[in-house]
């Protein structure tokens, strides 16, 4: 047993400071992908705003891995021994109900917006083939990892490292470098690792990443500022050449946005937040708190920002309204704050607090 992995598992005092950091970091990150969306779509590829736009838009790429890598961590390093019925029971209501009630939700939104009558059979067609809302996809597929989780805990009671690395690399191949070969000199591997294909190496490092020993924190930034650097060029130099956003680089599992978000949640869980703590006694439980929030967040986050967007609120603020280094930042922070009273709020209401898990 002491080749094992599962032995380094870190404290869970220690656990619980950074995964609260963790996901607080990825929801600010997941809130500027959007608002820098808005930014892209009305500037010139190239231009000045689009360049400061693309800049927050690439530093906030690990937004979704991140989430799904403390998924994992929480998931697959969970003791607690429960019947596979039991687990799937707990999983799949913490996904499904708040997956079906915000695609109400999100429907009769949409129809606002539009103007469009609402129509039932495509309603249910959309949720069942994940059409719904674009940001609603992160609960199809934290489902799907749910479902493997059972499975995944079996390989980690077992698994050394050479068998994480092995399974991880095996995934980046698959998902990331097979992906470059086929962009840039259409070399295509159609079947060789479909079954590993997916955000399933994202949930398993979550938990690998936090069994390791510490390393060193210029390294991490090194790796981290080229991968960033990476994603900017790279999206930057193929976009210029159709005049048109060319989101490869951008995607969740590109090799850049793989090893940034790998850097980041290594970096955290090194992160000494006791300084922290001693200096500022208030922000542990500001950072508590808005970490209890997050996934009702970024439920919610889209409507506010839509609204604001569109004016419905009685202000309109855009992508002409502020410059964008300060715009996207300022945006950014008026989203999150007002997401987050309102679901502190509703979450005091009964029935309607089911709503804001």
């Amino acid at each position: 047993m002491q080749n094992q992995v599962v032995e380094e598992k870190p404290a869970s005092n220690e656990r619980i400071d950074y995964i609260d950091f963790l996901r607080v970091i990825a929801l600010c990150m997941a809130v500027t992908i959007h608002v820098s969306a808005f930014f892209l779509d009305d500037a010139t590829v190239g231009s000045k705003n689009w360049m400061v736009a693309h800049f927050f838009d690439t530093l906030s790429r690990p937004a979704v891995p991140v989430f799904i890598m403390v998924s994992g961590l929480l998931q697959l390093s969970s003791d607690q021994a429960l019947s596979l019925i039991i687990f799937l029971k707990k999983r799949s209501f913490r996904v499904i109900f708040p997956l079906f009630s915000w695609s109400v939700i999100y429907v009769f939104w949409s129809s606002i917006n539009t103007h469009e009558v609402i129509n039932l059979k495509a309603f249910l067609l959309n949720i069942l083939s994940g059409n719904v809302y674009y940001h609603l996809y992160f609960l199809y597929m934290i489902f799907g990892l749910y479902l493997l989780t059972p499975l995944l805990k079996v390989f980690i009671a077992q698994a050394k490292k050479q068998d994480f690395l092995y399974a991880i690399g095996l995934w980046i191949l698959a998902v990331s470098v097979f992906s470059l070969l086929k962009k840039f000199w259409g070399i295509r591997f159609y079947y060789l690792l479909i079954p590993i294909t997916g955000y399933i190496g994202y949930y398993l490092a979550g938990y690998f990443l936090s069994t390791i020993p510490l390393v060193k924190n210029s390294f991490l930034l090194i790796i981290w500022m080229i991968a960033n650097l990476a994603t900017f060029l790279g999206t930057w130099v193929i976009s210029n050449k159709t005049g048109e956003l060319d989101e490869f680089f951008y995607g969740y599992t590109s090799l850049t946005v793989i090893a940034s978000a790998f850097t980041l949640f290594i970096y955290i869980k090194q992160l000494d937040v006791s300084g922290f703590y001693t200096r500022f006694p208030n922000l542990k439980k500001f950072i508590s708190l808005a970490a209890s929030t997050s996934f009702s967040v970024y439920l919610i986050h889209l409507i506010i920002l839509e609204m604001l967007y569109v004016g419905t609120l009685g202000i309109t603020i855009d992508s002409n309204t502020f410059n964008p280094i300060i715009g996207i930042p300022l945006i950014v922070a008026i989203v999150s704050i007002f997401s987050g009273l309102i679901v502190l709020t509703l979450r005091r209401i009964p029935i309607i607090r089911w709503f804001f898990p």
